[in-house]
C-alpha cells in the first residue's frame, strides 16, 4: 500500500508559465537591475534547483523557505527594490493557480487505481541500501531511446 507520494510538482504537475508568473517576473524586471525577464527566469530556476537538491534532513527548507531566500538574494545581488512579502504571495498565488499540464488528472487516477511504477525492489538485491521501494517506468527499454555507443 502506497502511504505518501513525492513529486516534483513544478515542471512536473505545474507547468512554469501563466498570468501570475509573468507578472511576477515582470515586477522583479522592472524593480531590479536584471537586464531582462529571461535572465530572471534562468537565475531563479537555477537557484531553485540548486536549493532544493540540498534541503534534506537537517537542512530541510519549505518551499516558503527557499522563495524568501531567493528574494533576499535577489534583493542583494540585483538591487531588487520591492515589497519582499508581496512578492512572497504572488508565488504562492502562482502555485495554487499555475496551469496544470494535460495528463495529471490521468496520472494521478492511474495511481489511485494502482497502475503505477512503485513496489519493492526486486530486480537485485537490495538488502544493502536504505531505500527498498523504488520507482521504475514498465516496458522502458533503454537502448530504444539511447545510444550506448555515443
Amino acid at each position: 500500500m502506497i502511504r505518501s507520494i513525492f513529486i516534483d510538482y513544478t515542471g512536473t504537475i505545474i507547468q512554469e508559465k501563466g498570468e501570475d508568473l509573468e507578472k511576477l517576473v515582470l515586477r522583479i524586471w522592472k524593480n531590479s537591475n536584471f537586464k531582462s525577464p529571461e535572465e530572471i527566469g534562468a537565475s531563479w530556476w537555477e537557484q531553485l534547483k540548486m536549493m532544493e537538491e540540498q534541503s534534506f534532513g537537517d537542512t530541510f527548507l519549505t518551499e516558503d523557505e527557499i522563495v524568501d531566500h531567493l528574494l533576499g538574494k535577489f534583493e542583494e545581488e540585483a538591487g531588487l527594490v520591492d515589497d519582499l512579502s508581496e512578492l512572497h504571495r504572488l508565488f504562492q498565488r502562482f502555485w495554487m493557480y499555475a496551469p496544470i499540464f494535460e495528463d495529471v488528472k490521468d496520472f494521478f487516477e492511474n495511481i489511485k487505481a494502482g497502475n503505477h511504477g512503485f513496489g519493492v525492489i526486486s530486480k537485485f538485491d537490495a538488502s544493502g541500501y536504505k531505500a527498498h521501494v523504488a520507482a521504475e517506468v514498465k516496458g522502458f527499454v533503454a537502448k530504444d531511446f539511447m545510444d550506448f555507443k555515443a
